[in-house]
């Protein structure tokens, strides 16, 4: 974030933050709406379920093979990271 941005223009910026993200999330859908991964809940994202990396090991598995089909994503995957995160609830 620019350190020189003021508290209006931060509040411009974000004062329609909701309509920000579901815009988004449909460009995200209607680019990636025909993968594998979107077509077993039918395209919609209304019908989507927090995932964990088991759901989807084995097409991560499949990407990492070479398979170069939309799976996870429309665009092709060019790298993956490998990193542990864990989240602690207090």
């Amino acid at each position: 974030m620019d350190p020189a941005l003021s508290r209006d223009d931060i509040e411009s910026k974000t004062k329609d933050a909701a309509a920000v993200q579901a815009n988004l999330l449909s460009q995200m859908m209607e680019l990636n709406g025909e993968t594998e991964y979107l077509r077993r809940y039918g395209g919609r994202f209304d019908s989507l379920l927090i995932i964990e990396y088991h759901d989807v090991a084995d097409d991560i598995q499949r990407i990492a093979n070479g398979d170069t089909s939309p799976i996870l994503t429309a665009e092709p995957v060019v790298r993956f990271f490998t990193r542990y995160a864990a989240t602690t609830f207090l």
